[in-house]
């Protein structure tokens, strides 16, 4: 899978192909690594259900670890996702990404993370 990947423009990512289950798939391995643009892809992937399950859970995770891990453009776009999914996660969703946020911490203990 070849992607097109343009964060300068703040044009994103596009599968070449179009197969967004493939860009979920191979994103998840560099997010896990703290790739602050992976985590920021696969934020908004799950906003918009492009190639996983729409999960606003999932997006306000990835959005908020690259917010914390980003720097410049990466920065901003990460919090402007992270911004629009604070307006619309229930006070149930906020408390279950916390604690998901708060394993990420624990797991990644050394390595820069959300702060949290």
């Amino acid at each position: 899978m070849v992607f097109l990947l343009s964060p300068i423009t703040g044009a994103g990512y596009r599968p070449i192909d179009g197969d967004y289950k493939d860009a979920a798939r191979e994103f998840l391995p560099l997010a896990e690594e703290n790739h602050t643009q992976a985590q920021y892809y696969l934020g908004t992937m799950y906003f918009k259900g492009q190639g996983v399950s729409q999960d606003n859970v999932q997006a306000y995770i990835w959005a908020t670890i690259a917010t914390a891990n980003g720097k410049g453009l990466s920065r901003k776009r990460a919090a402007e996702l992270r911004g629009k999914l604070l307006k619309i996660l229930t006070s149930k969703q906020k408390k279950k990404a916390k604690k998901a946020l708060q394993e990420w911490d624990r797991s990644h203990s050394g390595k820069q993370t959300t702060g949290k």
